[in-house]
């Protein structure tokens, strides 16, 4: 009967998502992935209900871009340079990233929107992934995790 009732209430939570209109901004399309997931995680396989406020709290991120564009060959410089200087930072401390990425502080240019411009910059290889700079809502501390489409980095102050 549990699972009867379960079914039933994601199959509603599932149609009611249809009639959502697709939200304009970045920062909307942020909140309802996170109230979705959220929603859809209430549901474990024991029939209990509780496990959706946890999983909410988890997936909703307070930093998060809000602008995407090609790097400037200086810009790119600088992250290669910061990203490199951050690694050699790790090693001296003896101490891993906690992420394959992270995200470095790169130059602004005219284009930015915000005061946080970062790239991704590969631990591993010493490299930068991409050629795109990402323009923060706000300076995340040290170490924060941040969703770039398919990547996770974490944020490494300068």
């Amino acid at each position: 009967m549990k699972r009867a009732c379960s079914l039933v209430l994601i199959a509603a939570l599932l149609a009611g998502c249809d009639t959502v209109t697709p939200p304009a901004d970045n920062l909307d399309r942020a909140a309802l992935e996170a109230s979705r997931d959220g929603s859809l995680a209430n549901y474990d396989n024991s029939g209990r209900g509780h496990a959706g406020i946890n999983a909410a709290g988890k997936v909703t991120e307070r930093y998060y871009w809000v602008a995407k564009y090609a790097a400037t060959p200086v810009q790119r410089a600088v992250a290669v340079e910061r990203g490199r200087a951050a690694v050699q930072k790790m090693a001296k401390r003896h101490e891993k990233p906690k992420s394959r990425y992270i995200a470095v502080k790169t130059k602004g240019d005219a284009r930015a929107k915000t005061a946080t411009n970062v790239m991704i910059f590969d631990t591993q290889s010493e490299s930068i992934i991409g050629n795109a700079v990402y323009d923060l809502n706000e300076r995340p501390p040290g170490g924060q995790p941040i969703r770039f489409e398919t990547y996770s980095a974490s944020y490494f102050p300068e």
